[in-house]
């Protein structure tokens, strides 16, 4: 038939033909409904969005990814919420379109015919042929109906955001600025106004000390401190106490056999996969078949499993030659398992059907299970379950126990436990103690307490829960102005410093007219130049950090104001300009096309995601199954 159309395509009967093709393909556009079952995922104002379209977008993305990055694609999108964005998408897609008709937008057949035979894809020698059309669509998964139903809705988008978004424009301006922003650099000299160069300059006097401290009273402020009596009761202590009745070691082991002290039976193989739509054709699902049944040909006579599955597999294994690894029963889906595990190793299955698709599956090495006998893992039991009886144990003792020493005292609990009691020194939250370490924990504990209460720091069992009972208490006080002369002093040395660095900073920017002044200034001071070159899209600059101070004052920086400072607190750097430039390798022109385009892609996206903002107000959105949104 293709033939007869290529060799005769001028014939009066040929046109006939392909008059009647074209009869057909005009009348199959715009039909957009389809069979399958109708569960709604969520409703968009009058629009119904299916569960099955979400899961079918959703695959194919995820598919789209895997071929991507093959060994990390599942957790990629987990990482990028890839169930998220579909959703998302996909109501964006419905408001646009029902604002489209609802505007009065829309396409028609002609446009679709045009836009289909525009395609190479669905051409023979450079002609539209339908023959052609609809078997690419079935090798992918579509009939004529499918896809002409999408392509009337994404021309119809298309043809809505054209006119949304025709008037936006980039001017020169704008490129200019965004392109030296981004990559002109700046070359400055630059010296540091340390502080502690100014340390021995600042006089500080009793008074002023006094007069700090009463000025900052709450940096000098003694917080309220506790001292109290302890016992630690920990796993160790517990467990030679524990006692297990004679039959419990056998229960657990008779009750957890299969699951805990098995291995069970394993395969390793590995499969030839053809997916395959359940929402697809008979004529589509039997190409399939057919296709996978000369595979399965070759491979009865002799064909090799590992070079078949690199050139006709449609999954991530493909080039391990479809190795799966081992799996046990209960990993894979039902059909594939139950074939798989009725495999001897090196032996090949007929065509086996799941909701992948269909698979030949090869076994390759089979693992029998094993069983450990009670003797092998009794005492492995006896040690877990005095383990757990134990720490069941410290749970309660932590609920009873306060109580108790509230009542009777730390000491006499301990006595009854053969336990030491110990006492703190006093301590707030920023102290370390002997035996408990950090002591905030517990301080945070007992800041509402009085002396005499009792309590618990609960740790994990091997540490041991802390049980105390508070003997002392300090009310927070300010510490008076002779304890605590020597800390203000170094505040107000510390203050006077960055003080006396900024005026001189200051001052010397009033001295710079040439270019050799910083170095003459630098000189008498005993200070360094250095030089820093600095770009706007690197926050880190060399030889100083991240300082978004210095980096827009060297920016700011010009051939007639070539001297700047940058101030921050503690910090003062006082810079001169050296030179302005671009990169001698950037070729301008292209670089500025280039933002022109993404210039103009970020304004689309800006209005577009404001566009879908304001449907979004207008319209009501109601999820009607939650249960498939878990995890969004």
């Amino acid at each position: 038939m293709l033939t007869t159309l290529r060799n005769h395509s001028q014939s009066w009967l040929i046109k006939l033909l392909l008059g009647a093709i074209v009869l057909t393909f005009v009348v199959s556009f715009g039909i957009g409904t389809f069979s399958g079952t109708k569960e709604v995922l969520v409703k968009v104002g009058g629009e119904e969005i299916l569960v099955r379209d979400f899961n079918r977008l959703y695959q194919e993305d995820l598919d789209r990814l895997r071929r991507r990055f093959p060994d990390n694609a599942d957790s990629m999108a987990q990482q990028m919420n890839l169930r998220r964005q579909v959703f998302e998408r996909m109501i964006n897609r419905r408001l646009i379109l029902a604002e489209a008709r609802e505007q009065g937008f829309a396409i028609t057949n002609g446009e679709i015919e045009d836009d289909i035979k525009s395609e190479t894809i669905f051409q023979i020698d450079g002609r539209f042929d339908f023959a052609t059309y609809r078997t690419v669509l079935q090798q992918n998964g579509r009939n004529p109906e499918q896809y002409e139903f999408r392509l009337r809705e994404d021309l119809l988008l298309q043809k809505y955001q054209r006119n949304l978004l025709a008037a936006i424009t980039v001017s020169t301006a704008e490129v200019e600025q965004r392109f030296l922003m981004e990559n002109e650099q700046v070359q400055v000299d630059f010296v540091f106004f340390d502080p502690a160069h100014y340390e021995s300059t600042v006089r500080v006097t009793a008074e002023d000390e006094e007069n700090y401290h009463n000025s900052h009273q709450a940096e000098f402020m003694q917080p309220e401190q506790f001292q109290v009596k302890y016992l630690i009761l920990a796993m160790d202590h517990v467990l030679p106490t524990v006692k297990l009745p004679s039959k419990a070691v056998r229960r657990y082991y008779d009750r957890y056999k299969e699951d805990r002290f098995s291995t069970p039976k394993r395969v390793r193989a590995s499969h030839i996969l053809k997916r395959m739509d359940p929402e697809l054709d008979d004529d589509a699902k039997l190409s399939i078949r057919r296709q996978m049944e000369i595979v399965l040909i070759q491979l009865r006579r002799g064909g090799d499993f590992v070079e078949l599955a690199r050139t006709h597999s449609e999954d991530k294994t493909k080039d391990q030659g479809g190795d799966l690894g081992f799996f046990s029963q209960g990993e894979m889906v039902a059909n594939f398992e139950e074939a798989a595990f009725a495999l001897e190793p090196g032996e090949i299955s007929g065509i086996v059907e799941s909701p992948f698709g269909l698979h030949i599956i090869k076994v390759t090495e089979v693992e029998a299970g094993a069983e450990s006998s009670f003797e092998e893992v009794e005492a492995q039991i006896e040690e877990l379950l005095k383990e757990q009886r134990t720490e069941r144990k410290l749970d309660l003792e932590a609920n009873r126990l306060p109580q108790k020493i509230q009542e009777t005292g730390l000491e006499l609990v301990a006595a009854s436990l053969s336990l030491e009691v110990n006492e703190s020194d006093w301590f707030d939250s920023t102290k370390t103690l002997d035996v408990l370490g950090n002591a905030a924990p517990l301080y945070d504990q007992m800041r509402t307490m009085a002396i005499g209460d009792a309590g618990v720091w609960r740790r994990n069992p091997v540490l041991g829960h802390v049980f105390y009972q508070i003997t002392g208490k300090k009310e927070a006080f300010t510490l008076p102005v002779e304890q605590v002369r020597l800390q203000a002093r170094e505040k107000l040395i510390v203050q006077g410093s960055r003080k006396s660095a900024t005026d001189a900073a200051q001052a010397a920017l009033g001295e710079m007219s040439q270019p050799s002044d910083l170095q003459k200034f630098a000189e008498k001071e005993n200070f360094a130049v250095r030089s820093a070159e600095i770009d706007a899209m690197n926050a880190e600059i060399p030889g100083i950090g991240v300082n978004p101070n210095f980096q827009r004052t060297a920016f700011r920086l010009t051939d007639e104001a070539p001297f700047g400072l940058s101030s921050g607190i503690g910090e003062n750097y006082l810079l001169r300009l050296v030179n302005r430039a671009l990169p001698e390798s950037l070729d301008h022109k292209l670089a500025k096309e280039a933002l022109l385009r993404n210039l103009k892609n970020e304004w689309n996206q800006y209005f577009m995601q404001k566009e879908y903002e304001r449907l979004r107000s207008l319209v009501e959105i109601e999820i009607v199954a939650p249960e498939y949104l878990v995890g969004l």
